[in-house]
């Protein structure tokens, strides 16, 4: 809804651990992109354009890179850390115990939202300085956001299955990604820092690379821009 375009048909996944969907025994992200080809073949779907954020991008890179044949174009935003990086190229903006403290029922996130909402900007990335450059329909995205992740314990097992990413016996195949790939990625990212994109970017063969000044994770500030080249890159499949 942020970035997607009203030209494609678009079919959104609960990954592994998310909102109904149930962590498997093999929750890595080959195993999610396994999934997303079932799900296109139960819906009759030879070839898709990828439109993956944050913790979506490493099986989303699996899935282009397992089956190349099945995808047609592909955009990655604020992408997160996957073999052979680590966890040491994310720099959050809250310690661990804090989105632990979060986390760890419905009631701590329901409370701030109704009492102080702005509190739980440092966990999505909205720095003061992007807060105050709101506008108007951003704050209402943000917040809509920030509400739309209740009830978050139907979501913490998906939530820490993120660090199947970066298992050191996960594997990402980035040269055998036929598609062209759009890279989008804030200077200022809070939460996946910039030289994520631009290892991707140095990786991919048909990379293109938009990179801005600022946005934070969310990429505020640059939804039209960033909608524009999202629908750019999905369009007109080779």
């Amino acid at each position: 809804r942020m970035f997607g375009s009203g030209q494609h048909r678009w079919i959104a996944v609960s990954r592994f651990g998310y909102l109904r969907s149930e962590l498997p025994g093999d929750p890595s992200t080959q195993a999610q992109a396994e999934a997303l080809v079932d799900l296109l073949d139960a819906e009759g779907i030879k070839r898709v354009g990828l439109l993956a954020m944050s913790g979506g991008v490493p099986p989303a890179l699996q899935l282009a890179a397992l089956y190349p044949e099945r995808v047609s174009g592909i955009a990655l935003l604020s992408s997160a850390p996957f073999t052979p990086l680590t966890a040491a190229a994310q720099d959050l903006p809250l310690p661990a115990w804090a989105y632990q403290a979060l986390l760890s029922s419905d009631f701590p996130i329901w409370a701030i939202i109704r009492l102080a909402p702005g509190l739980l900007d440092p966990a999505f990335d909205v720095s003061p300085d992007l807060r105050a450059r709101l506008t108007q329909a951003e704050a209402a995205t943000v917040s809509a956001l920030v509400e739309s992740f209740l009830p978050v314990t139907d979501r913490l097992p998906g939530l820490a299955n993120e660090g199947a990413a970066i298992d050191p016996g996960a594997r990402y195949d980035l040269d055998r990604i036929a598609a062209p790939v759009l890279i989008v990625h804030a200077k200022d990212d809070g939460i996946n820092p910039f030289p994520i994109a631009e290892y991707l970017a140095r990786a991919l063969p048909k990379a293109r690379f938009l990179a801005l000044s600022d946005g934070g994770h969310l990429l505020l500030g640059h939804q039209d821009e960033v909608t524009a080249a999202v629908a750019e890159a999905l369009a007109n499949p080779p």
